[in-house]
């Protein structure tokens, strides 16, 4: 989103390090998440994109980054409701940055059985391609 505005202004990332604006410029992916998690557009920002787009969609920038167009997992019909119901997954809680190793089993419990069940199926296969040599094929 900000590549886009940063391509139709003249806005600028900050040239010194702040922490919370949408716009600063971070090497590190830790600090790029609290920018997102925050919402915060700082007030040189915020003027900058006034004059250069007018109130009205400085508003629907403001909502965008604030997560507000979500809506919220009580209120019928908004996205966060959706994503509640239909897939029980809340929006609002952060899963973390580094999971546990029970977080990532949990994650990838699906591809896991299909590996398992995989792995069994090479094994049978091999353990008859075995026993069809022994039997057949390596008489002398």
């Amino acid at each position: 989103m900000c590549g886009t505005l940063y391509a139709l202004s003249d806005i600028h990332h900050h040239r010194d390090f702040t922490m919370g604006c949408q716009f600063e410029y971070t090497r590190i992916k830790e600090l790029d998440r609290v920018d997102i998690a925050l919402g915060l557009i700082c007030y040189e920002h915020r003027n900058q994109l006034r004059t250069s787009f007018g109130d009205s969609v400085l508003g629907d920038i403001e909502a965008l980054f604030k997560f507000t167009w979500l809506g919220t997992t009580d209120k019928f019909g908004s996205v966060a409701y959706k994503m509640k119901d239909l897939f029980n997954y809340d929006l609002r809680t952060d899963s973390g940055f580094k999971k546990g190793f029970f977080e990532r089993v949990q994650d990838n419990i699906d591809s896991i059985w299909f590996d398992m069940f995989k792995e069994i199926f090479k094994g049978l296969i091999l353990i008859v391609v075995a026993y069809l040599l022994f039997k057949f094929g390596l008489k002398k």
